[in-house]
């Protein structure tokens, strides 16, 4: 209100007037203040955690691919940086020795140790100038791989940084960027190899002098090299070492064992055949037999003639994350998208399977566990659901990457039935290789999860494939709401206890366009039975 206004009134009643203005924008800037005090106390607050599994994975995987893009930026910048520092200091060096050895040569004739010489230095100037533009495009691909997730939404970021990053191991990033230090050192080396030669045209003295530290140099890296190729827990890491690697067979030190083996047991039965007496059992060594890898079961051929499906897009992401992370909460979130997504028919997940098969033994207290054998006992305090979504992502990982029987960890339950939730007993059974089944109200997931992986499970002999199918079969009456994809899953449980299943038909996350083909053979496979495996189903056809 203005002054105009105000000496409308008398004085008392003004002094009235300005005070209630007073206290009006007073209260009125009170209120503004309180509602923006709301707002940051709203902003502060941790957000809910989102009940989409999709989004809340997505979110968990930003963070892993941050901190892991962080990573691999300040790995390789550093030692991009290094690269470029010494190239630049040893080629001034090398530029100084060819400056001096260059007036030496003439045109008609040259000694042939200085030839050599300043051949070898070009040479070695050449591998040096070369390393250091590699290292320079090596900065402009790490930029350009750091653009990887800048536009779009959470997942499209996602998706376009894990092809990316896809695209790093397909074309063997990691192994070129070793290369750059192998060119410094093989340049370093030939600098030496010069400068020997040269000297040996000034004094023998002198070139023996240089000969001999260059050697010893050579030396002591082809020791530091061997140690880290033999031992994995060497320090004396260096670049050639992981390239040395992996040209080396992974069952090589195993075929050499072989071999040994082979040999000693030749000469075991050559003594035998001089000394034919029995002195010769006591007085020789005894060697193992060679262990020579078992022909694998053939398998029948694919029951669904169709093109296998195409993998979800979220497959590379889901197999880094299960192969890369140690968080908890991001393990659990990898898992639960596992189950759900499409994997591709032919995929090694060995290491994704030994993670998860270590954070499951992580959730129980393990009484020690022994070669393939993990004992599961209590489980630990808050951990039932990870240990649920942990065992269902391993199973469903088991269904396209299927292990030998006699090699398959096996896991054994140490407690009474009853004493856990449902849906954790039937994860636990399942994973010691029963087809369990849960039976209560809320059994969508678990049961359509559970049809999908039971026909990955060994069944050893006649007596426990009878048993199994029975108890399958009762489990499976209290199922109620079968969806089409659910009905052909079940038909094709039943399927794999009466007759061999391919692995690939075991892969398909959807089989429900195959329903009319899995009742053809199912009953085509009743009819032909005689065996009492079958009766079962007879009985409730």
């Amino acid at each position: 209100m203005d002054g105009q206004t105000l000496s409308a009134f008398p004085d008392n009643d003004r002094l009235v007037k300005a005070i209630e203005v007073g206290f009006s924008e007073l209260l009125q800037r009170h209120e503004e203040q309180t509602e923006k005090l709301c707002q940051a106390v709203e902003a502060l607050k941790p957000k809910p955690p989102a009940t989409d599994k999709t989004t809340t994975f997505w979110n968990l995987y930003k963070i892993l691919a941050d901190e892991h893009d962080k990573e691999i930026q300040q790995r390789y910048g550093t030692d991009l940086d290094a690269s470029l520092i010494f190239a630049g200091l040893f080629s001034a060096v090398e530029s100084a020795f060819i400056i001096q050895i260059q007036p030496e040569i003439q045109p008609d004739g040259t000694p042939p140790l200085i030839l050599i010489s300043q051949s070898l230095l070009y040479v070695s100037l050449g591998c040096t100038l070369l390393a250091a533009l590699f290292a320079v495009f090596g900065k402009q691909w790490l930029m350009y791989y750091s653009t990887a997730g800048d536009k779009g939404t959470l997942e499209a970021r996602g998706l376009r940084r894990q092809r990316k990053l896809d695209g790093l191991r397909k074309w063997k990033f990691d192994m070129v960027m070793q290369l750059f230090p192998l060119l410094l050192q093989f340049g370093l080396l030939l600098f030496g190899g010069a400068l020997s030669v040269y000297l040996r045209t000034i004094h023998p003295t002198l070139s023996l002098i240089a000969l001999s530290v260059t050697s010893f140099g050579l030396m002591s890296y082809l020791l530091l090299l061997t140690s880290a190729i033999v031992s994995p827990d060497s320090p004396f890491r260096t670049p050639v070492a992981p390239l040395v690697t992996r040209f080396i067979p992974e069952g090589f030190w195993t075929n050499v064992n072989g071999l040994f083996c082979l040999g000693g047991s030749q000469f075991h039965r050559f003594i035998q055949w001089l000394i034919p007496s029995r002195a010769s059992y006591d007085i020789l060594p005894s060697f193992g037999k060679p262990k020579f890898p078992k022909t694998k079961q053939q398998r029948p051929g694919p029951l669904f003639r169709a093109p296998f499906p195409e993998p979800s897009v979220e497959v590379p992401a889901i197999s880094w994350v299960l192969e890369t992370s140690t968080d908890p909460d991001m393990l659990t979130a990898a898992a639960q998208m596992a189950v759900v997504v499409q994997w591709p028919a032919k995929i090694d997940l060995n290491v994704q399977m030994t993670r998860l098969r270590a954070s499951i033994l992580a959730c129980f207290e393990s009484p020690g566990d022994k070669s393939s054998i993990f004992n599961l006992t209590n489980i630990r305090p808050e951990m039932s659901f990870r240990a649920i979504q942990l065992g269902r992502a391993y199973s469903a990982l088991r269904c396209v990457n299927q292990p030998q029987v006699e090699t398959e960890p096996r896991f054994v339950w140490f407690q009474e039935d009853g004493m856990v939730e449902p849906e954790l007993e039937n994860v636990i059974r399942i994973l010691e290789g029963k087809p369990d089944l849960v039976s209560n109200s809320n059994t969508t997931l678990a049961a359509k999860w559970a049809f999908h992986v039971i026909p990955s499970l060994h069944y050893r002999d006649f007596q426990s494939k009878s048993r199994s199918l029975e108890y399958f079969l009762n489990k499976s009456q209290s199922i109620e709401g079968l969806d089409s994809a659910m009905f052909a899953d079940f038909l094709f449980c039943v399927l794999a206890f009466i007759s061999p299943i391919n692995f690939r038909d075991i892969g398909w996350l959807d089989k429900s366009e195959f329903r009319i083909e899995l009742f053809e053979h199912l009953f085509a496979t009743i009819r032909g039975s005689q065996s009492g495996l079958v009766k079962p189903i007879l009985d409730r056809f």
